[in-house]
């Protein structure tokens, strides 16, 4: 079925468009990692990708589709491999007025904080300008993704197996309004997301609404410096426990060395919190990082971060410590490799030591 919408449509582009505004290409992946515990995984990947953009009069038409095969290989085990095919990009951007534009079809969007919900989705997005204030919303569906490239918080689960399984079935409702560069290069904003369970009838079970409410702010403290901070409150129809709330800051200072930055962050969900999309963070857990990136020469990027993460459930406790450091190498224009490190360390009876390495490259075309 994908490869028939992807000839569909670019035969349609090459029928109806000039070959100047026409454009196409794609990318081909591979990886191979391990993560070492208790016992040793290996787990090599392969991806291809095809793109298309082509404006249609006012209109530009986005097109994004991809095959991926992975493996897993445990010692003592019988491997095992999944081949995913999705279409993770169909989209017509549309500029309806001067103060209006519209985003209709399937693409990745999120909330101001990208903790609620933080997804690709079909959906239309409206933005609106008014002098200085900004109007967005949204309505978005889940039921007809990839259920292999997406992971959504609630929902039945699904034992079912093949190239294409169908996401839980969520409506979302977002509305934003936003006052960017505001009292001094601040931006503020007040966000009200709604997502609606449309699972319960199918599955057997009531139906867990949530609702959330959200304020932002981010800016520059100083010229190097700058900020953002948030605060999410969550309600969900359920008979108790139901409300929830989630906060999140950093701070990164930019320094001119090597195009080096540093950022400090703090993150936390409450026991009661749930998101739409997966948030690390919910479910009573404090976390804190410090991160650094520079690039040593103008081809080459390198991170460096370690968080750890706090229970704050009944008794507080530290419960893991992790740390990355990742290179990406610029080779040439049309190929990128990496290479990644990483553990974690449990700080608990019971808890799990993890290393985990992995390398890849990626060639556009």
């Amino acid at each position: 079925m994908f490869k028939k919408v992807v000839l569909l449509v670019a035969a349609v582009l090459f029928i109806t468009l000039p070959a100047a505004a026409f454009d196409f290409g794609g990318s081909v992946d591979a990886s191979a990692g391990a993560a070492i515990s208790d016992s040793t995984t290996f787990s090599p990947s392969a991806k291809a990708t095809v793109w298309v953009k082509a404006p249609l009069g006012n209109i530009t038409l986005s097109a994004e589709g991809y095959y991926k095969w992975s493996g897993s290989f445990i010692a003592g085990t019988d491997p095992s491999n999944t081949n995913v095919v999705d279409l993770s990009l169909l989209k017509i951007s549309l500029p309806v007025a001067d103060f209006l534009s519209l985003n209709i079809g399937r693409y990745s969007f999120s909330d101001v904080t990208s903790s609620v919900f933080a997804t690709t989705s079909d959906g239309v997005n409206a933005a609106m300008t008014f002098g200085k204030i900004k109007v967005g919303a949204y309505a978005g569906y889940t039921g007809l993704l990839n259920a292999n490239t997406v992971t959504l918080a609630g929902g039945p689960a699904s034992d079912a197996e093949g190239v294409y399984v169908l996401a839980p079935k969520f409506a979302v409702l977002l509305a934003n309004v936003s006052l960017p560069n505001f009292l001094g290069g601040n931006t503020f904003a007040l966000e009200a997301t709604g997502s609606l369970d449309l699972n319960a009838e199918e599955n057997g079970y009531e139906a867990c609404n949530s609702f959330y409410g959200t304020l932002s702010a981010a800016g520059p403290i100083t010229t190097s410096i700058y900020y953002s901070a948030s605060a999410t409150g969550s309600y969900l129809t359920k008979d108790e426990d139901n409300l929830g709330i989630f906060g999140k800051g950093s701070i990164v200072c930019y320094l001119p060395v090597m195009s080096l930055s540093i950022t400090a962050s703090a993150a936390y969900g409450s026991e009661n919190f749930q998101a739409v999309s997966y948030n690390p963070y919910a479910g009573g857990i404090l976390n804190g990082g410090l991160s650094v990136t520079l690039k040593p020469i103008d081809s080459l990027l390198c991170l460096v971060s370690g968080g750890i993460d706090c229970n704050t459930v009944g008794e507080f406790s530290a419960e893991k410590a992790n740390w990355t450091a990742l290179a990406k190498w610029q080779v040439l224009s049309d190929l990128s490799a990496f290479l990644s490190l990483g553990q974690d360390i449990a700080l608990t009876d019971g808890g799990t030591n993890k290393f985990t390495v992995s390398a890849g490259a990626t060639v556009s075309f």
